[in-house]
Order: C-alpha cells, then structure tokens, then sequence
C-alpha cells in the first residue's frame, strides 16, 4: 500500500508537532511494509534535514493550479490513500478533494481545536489590539453573548469548508472527542461513522529515566512566540519565582520570530536564570527538567506535554483547549490552571517546586499516562483504520 501525506509545509520533524507527528507515523507505516510519501506547498530554505520521502507541489501562491501535478502524481506513485494533515486549510482540503475523482480514499486530520482560538479572542488579539491603542475593547470578546456572536459569524465563514471536509472524506480524524462538539457546531451535522478519533503519538521510545537525576529546571519546548504559545506570560510567571527559588532555572527550547523581543522582555524583567536554547533535539532537556511548563492559547493536541510526561516531568498546562484533558488528569499527573491566570500558575509551580516527593509522585503516574500514546498502538489504530476504508 502507499501513502502520501499531504501538509501546507515541508516535513522536518524539529520544526512543529504536526511535521514531528508525520514523520514518527510514516516511520512506523514503513516498518509495517508501507511505502510512504509526503507532498507540501511551501519549501523551506532549509533543506538539507529534509526526508528523501519528501515532495513539492510546483505551485504555492495558487494552490488549485497545483490539480494536473496532483492527479499525475497519485497515480505515478500508485497511491491507495491520501492523509491530509491541513484539514482546516480550504486551499489544500480542496486540492486533496480531487482524489476523491480517481477513487483514492481521503483520510483529513483536523489537527487543531476549530473555535479555541475565537473563545479566546481577547489573548490571541492582545498583542494587535495594543498596538492599535485599542485593548480597552478586548474585555468585551468574554461576554458570552458576544462570543458567541464571533464563533456564529466563523461558522458562517469556514461552514461550507467543514462540510465538504465532511462530506468529501472517507474519514474525518480529530484528536480528541472533545473536539466532536466543535466540528459538529460548524458543520451543523450530527456526525456520523465518518469521524474517527485518534491521539497523536509519542516521538520517543520509552526508556528508563531516574528521577533521582532530575534537575531543578523548568522547561519550555516549542516555537517561541507572543500568539499562540504565549512564551512572554511564562517569562511573567517565572518573574514572580525566580527570587525565591534561586536553584532553580528555566530552560526555553526552541526558535521563532519573536525569540529576540522575548530576550528583550526577559531582560526587562531582570529575570535570573532564564536561558534560550534555540532549536534543539528536546530529548536531554527532557530526561533533566523536574516540571514542564506550557502556557499557550491553543494546541492541536499537545504533543511537547505528552513527550515531557514520557520522561518523567511534571506537566503543567493552561485548561485553555479541548484536548488538553485527554493528557492532564489535574493533581494526578500533571497540573491544569484556569486560562490564563498568572499567579495561579506560580502558586501552584511554587508549591511543587518545593515539594520533591510530590513532585516525583506526580511524574510516575505522567509516565505511566503516556504510554497511553505510545507508536505501537496509535500506529496499530491507523493500520486498521487502511485496512477498514
């Protein structure tokens, strides 16, 4: 059987979970005896990681130009499935469509929460709405009327695109079931057998890891930024502990556009003993950080907080999307705080910063939580799922 998956852009793994979570499927699919290809809009500059499995479309600006290229390619490379990993982008979804034609089958993957970002209108648009002087009308997106005002006039704007995602695909895939409400808000459907529900894997394979040998670290992995990772509101919360826990320090993993502003911000914080680590293999900073730290405004799933539980490190997330619940049981294996209060975050990492029995009480039962998403078995639930369609 072969497989193409289908991205916005080019598959390298260190760059976002999406691309991370395609290349760990399509090792395994391969292990399995699949032949496995990827075709992306944009390229990356950067190309020298990229896989030999990977593939470009000639056409980026104008995505439906990409139609002859597509249908030559599927069936030069006789491809039996088709997995579009940008479910919500209209564009690409609308090119995959044309699969359907030739009678290849369409998985889509809607990798990220559909209305998280509009029920929390005032912090993705905090940053814009401040340079425009007008933060003071921020407040106003939580009155429910009027959030649900801007969730109606989104539907209106993206309901045609769900339902042909809907209609068009032989399965839907979301994360999680807390994301079935959302997709059926938006298409207006009761959903039926053509959803399917299926978690992301881990990246790693379980190893052993002492907990005698964890550091007083806080760690943070990720793309950098001020929208949707929120990296400035940890560097808040950092702020009010860093005096007081002075053998203690915080790690930020990871690269970006607004790496730079945030070391700015740092400084004008005078915050102690905060280091950017630019891009990185996570893999060591995992198996040395006490307790992981998220602060982001949505997530497609929350890949980095699974992987952190995998090495035994204390999750601790803002209740702030769908899924997150999937892998945070609060005070039983990690730690979800009210979106986005600050203080409440610190009060809690305080406590557990200073309390290593708990702490390590904790990271056992994250451990044992994630293997709940190990390869073996999410990859054994998309074999089945080929093998079904």
């Amino acid at each position: 059987m072969n497989i193409v998956f289908i991205y916005a852009g080019e598959i390298l793994p260190e760059r976002g979970g999406v691309q991370r979570v395609t290349s760990v499927l399509a090792d395994y699919f391969e292990f399995k005896g699949l032949n496995v290809y990827y075709l992306s809009v944009a390229k990356k500059k950067e190309t020298s990681l990229a896989s030999s499995r990977q593939h470009f479309l000639p056409y980026s600006a104008n995505i439906k130009k990409n139609i002859p290229f597509y249908i030559n390619f599927l069936k030069e490379k006789d491809i039996s499935v088709v997995i579009n990993q940008s479910g919500i982008h209209p564009e690409i979804s609308n090119l995959v469509h044309e699969a359907g034609k030739i009678n290849i089958k369409i998985i889509s993957v809607i990798n990220n929460s559909i209305l998280s970002g509009i029920k929390n209108f005032s912090s993705l648009y905090k940053t814009r709405a401040q340079s425009l002087n007008l933060a003071f009308l921020l407040p106003l997106a939580n009155v429910k009327m009027l959030n649900r005002c801007l969730c109606f006039l989104y539907k209106v704007k993206y309901k045609r695109h769900y339902n042909d995602l809907y209609l068009k695909s032989d399965k839907v895939i979301l994360l999680s079931d807390e994301f079935r409400e959302e997709l059926s808000y938006m298409t207006g459907k009761i959903l039926g057998k053509t959803i399917a529900t299926m978690p992301n894997p881990t990246s790693f394979t379980p190893s052993f890891v002492n907990l005698k040998n964890k550091k007083n670290e806080l760690l943070f992995v990720g793309r950098v930024d001020c929208l949707y990772k929120q990296v400035d509101l940890l560097l808040v919360i950092w702020s009010k502990l860093h005096i007081d826990f002075p053998d203690w320090e915080l790690k930020i993993v990871g690269g970006g556009g607004e790496s730079k502003k945030l070391e700015r911000l740092s400084k004008a914080l005078r915050l102690k003993r905060v280091s950017f680590e630019g891009f990185q293999n996570p893999t060591s900073y995992y198996r040395s950080a006490s307790i992981f730290c998220l602060t982001s405004l949505s997530e497609s799933f929350g890949m980095v907080l699974i992987e952190a539980m995998q090495f035994g490190v204390v999750p601790f997330a803002f209740n702030s999307y769908p899924s997150v619940i999937d892998i945070i049981d609060h005070k039983k294996n990690g730690i979800l705080i009210p979106p986005f209060d600050c203080d409440k975050y610190s009060e809690e990492l305080s406590r557990l910063m200073r309390d290593k029995t708990r702490r390590d009480q904790v990271a056992i039962m994250a451990q044992e939580k994630s293997s709940l998403f190990s390869i073996e078995k999410i990859g054994t639930d998309w074999i089945r799922l080929f093998n079904n369609i």
